[in-house]
């Protein structure tokens, strides 16, 4: 999936970036997954649209809005 996620970016001109996995071990790997998420938002949808397999893993308008939230809130400065 990696590889269609690349191809959809590309074709969307979105610099692509391998995902970032979630680590229990390492206490800021949440924070790095859901802001790669964002950076890559335009390409998850685009490939959850684009495979049938993916369809219901397709993130809504609130959901992504629920991960900007959180990442704001993970955001200690």
């Amino acid at each position: 999936m990696r590889r269609a996620l690349k191809s959809i970016c590309d074709g969307l001109n979105i610099k692509y970036r391998n995902p970032v996995i979630d680590m229990p071990i390492r206490w800021n790997s949440t924070l790095a997954m859901l802001n790669r998420a964002l950076q890559l938002r335009r390409g998850i949808n685009a490939l959850c649209t684009d495979k049938e397999i993916l369809k219901k893993f397709a993130l809504t308008k609130a959901e992504w809005s629920l991960i900007e939230k959180m990442v704001e809130f993970l955001n200690v400065r």
